[in-house]
């Protein structure tokens, strides 16, 4: 059940360092970045993207992605670890342990998937591009042999954003553009280490910010983590005792985010799921449409989820909304007609008191998978509560709140979440 489009090549050759493409007959060629020609393209792509719709809403993976892009630009021959990123990026201690926080590895899938993202988007097939490989932090740079060959015979550049035309994002970057924040790094390595250490104070200012006390991330997530007990989390309808894929993946961010809080949990199957087990603590629920823990949180609230229709060829899945019980627009069809138009997918995200248990819940579910990922990516990242806060009332910390989330996907790959409703009461 991936989510992202993979893409392989049929052949790959390596050139001596000089910046050009050969021009054989294979599809794809590897990009050198050892003269100055070759550099500056991998900068210029590196903007490109950055300046994408895919990224200008993520401070944290446009920090990930400009880092390890600059690193292999500046030393080629280096290897770029874990704990590296996990430091220079996250702004984790030099000793931390990575098998304990997970961050750089469920950030880098975030990575791929975005890339995929961007290069999946019309008109930039014939584009230098940035990839970054499975098990990996060292990226790689190829380009299409026949584009290159192309290019270089009409003598036609690619043009590069111009900085000042593209729309500011609602999230400042946490750190300065691609070059500029760079361009020391060829002067003298004594500069470089500066720019190191840099990266690193800027990143951990941001992570700080985006959690200090009346930050919208601490808003939700404040009464969960100062509840009493460990935070009791299921994790949507297990098979033959093992998670779905895109279930596994949405507990990863969750509990990511649980222990960067500090905050205790366990992960419980539905059958443990009893009310008297949910009482010993705030629950998490990472759940599908169809789970029923999941339906009983939600049946009474605004937004909750509902079906239409008598054969599962004709049925559609909607998010209901009890205020305007007549609405279909959020809605997904059990069968699209064509999977490779753009279609969207939905989720709600869910902080309410259970009724049953007395205890403050959060509900993280989608209709399909692709809104289950995109709920869990949502409540993972602190950049994207700004969109609930800006129609939230003051004191919506102490309230129960819902926020309906709409996803676009094409061809199996999704981008982020958008807020396109919200409920406070």
């Amino acid at each position: 059940m991936g989510f992202v489009k993979m893409y392989t090549y049929p052949a790959v050759t390596n050139h001596t360092l000089s910046g050009h493409v050969s021009r054989d007959d294979l599809s794809v060629s590897v990009w050198s970045i050892e003269t100055e020609a070759g550099r500056q393209s991998v900068h210029e792509q590196l903007d490109r993207i950055l300046a994408s719709p895919a990224f200008r809403g993520s401070k944290r993976l446009s920090a990930f992605l400009s880092f390890i892009v600059l690193q292999t630009v500046e030393n080629p021959a280096g290897n770029l670890k874990e704990r590296t990123v996990g430091v220079h990026v996250f702004g984790r201690p030099a000793d931390y342990d990575t098998s304990l926080e997970p961050v750089v590895r469920v950030s880098a899938g975030d990575l791929r998937k975005r890339i995929a993202q961007y290069y999946h988007e019309p008109g930039h097939e014939g584009e230098l591009r940035i990839d970054l490989p499975a098990g990996a932090y060292r990226p790689t740079f190829s380009i299409s042999t026949t584009a290159s060959v192309e290019r270089e015979a009409a003598r036609v550049e690619v043009p590069v954003p111009i900085r000042e035309n593209i729309p500011k994002p609602t999230i400042e970057p946490a750190i300065p553009p691609a070059r500029d924040r760079f361009a020391s790094f060829r002067l003298h390595r004594v500069a470089y280490a500066v720019g190191i250490a840099t990266i690193a104070l800027l990143g951990t200012v941001a992570i700080l910010a985006s959690t200090m006390p009346g930050s919208a991330y601490e808003q939700f997530w404040g009464p969960v983590v100062d509840a009493e007990g460990p935070v009791v989390v299921y994790a949507g309808t297990a098979q033959d005792g093992r998670l779905e894929f895109d279930d596994a993946l949405a507990l990863a961010h969750l509990s990511l985010g649980l222990h960067s809080q500090k905050k205790p949990y366990r992960i419980l199957r539905e059958s443990e799921l009893t009310p008297e087990v949910m009482k010993q603590g705030p629950s998490l629920l990472v759940g599908g449409f169809d789970s029923p823990v999941v339906r009983r949180l939600t049946q009474q609230l605004r937004f909750t989820f509902a079906t239409e229709g008598s054969s599962a060829s004709a049925m559609i899945s909607y998010i209901q909304d009890r205020q305007n019980p007549a609405r279909r627009d959020w809605s997904v069809t059990a069968s699209p007609a064509d999977v490779s138009a753009t279609q969207t997918d939905y989720a709600i995200v869910s902080r309410v008191i259970d009724p049953v248990t007395d205890r403050i819940a959060v509900v993280s579910a989608g209709i399909g998978c692709h809104g289950n990922l995109a709920a869990a990516e949502f409540l993972s990242h602190p950049e994207q509560f700004d969109a609930v806060r800006a129609k939230a009332p003051r004191d919506w910390r102490k309230k129960n709140m819902q926020a309906v989330l709409a996803v676009q996907v094409k061809n199996g790959v999704a981008g982020a979440g958008r807020v396109v409703a919200s409920y406070f009461w």
